[in-house]
């Protein structure tokens, strides 16, 4: 990617992170403890979890040199200090072009992200959505790595594209979806065929 190093706004190295971090939550953590006018309480399954840090309704921006390459939103953030990760639920990944445009969303009930390397792993019932493209691409996994401009998953996907659908063991794109590749393609059907 041009302009340096992705990051994402809230993120940092070492102590610095853990220090932004816990700024972070002591910042959001009183806002969560008071549900908002017609809110809905944490997940029971949530309530549950024993992470060091809970943060709900986040929003992180993720810059490459400067510029907005992508907005990262999830209803809650869960975080341990042992851990190289976050956990993320209900998230939303809005990607942008050089211009600052909408290029494609990743939607997924759940994720990971990687605070040292900014890749995010989306999962279960992910999609990534490329409009401009009239591209959907739905699988277990989907993955988005900025410092290497790509979008990719390992396992299991189905493409479809206009009124076309094919299934595929994986897929890999660039950030600008000029190079979109599924792999072992096995063609659902198309329309007019």
């Amino acid at each position: 990617m041009k302009g340096g190093r992705p990051r994402l706004a809230f993120v940092g190295r070492g102590r610095l992170f853990r220090t932004a971090f816990s700024a972070l939550a002591a910042a959001f953590l009183p806002a969560a403890c008071e549900p908002e006018a017609g809110s809905q309480a944490a997940p029971s399954e949530l309530a549950r979890v024993s992470a060091d840090e809970v943060t709900y309704d986040i929003t992180h921006f993720v810059s490459v040199g400067g510029v907005r390459e992508a907005v990262l939103r999830a209803d809650s953030m869960l975080a341990w200090r042992d851990s190289s990760h976050v956990a993320l639920g209900q998230l939303e990944l809005s990607i942008f072009d050089e211009q600052g445009r909408s290029r494609a969303t990743i939607t997924a009930d759940h994720g990971r992200l990687h605070p040292q390397t900014n890749e995010l792993t989306a999962m279960g019932n992910a999609r990534l959505r490329v409009p401009s493209e009239d591209l959907e691409i739905i699988g277990a996994e989907l993955r988005f790595a900025p410092e290497s401009d790509r979008i990719w998953s390992d396992s299991a996907v189905v493409m479809r594209r206009e009124q076309c659908e094919a299934q595929g063991d994986g897929f890999e794109a660039d950030l600008s979806f000029d190079d979109v590749r599924i792999g072992r393609t096995r063609e659902q059907g198309c329309a007019g065929q």
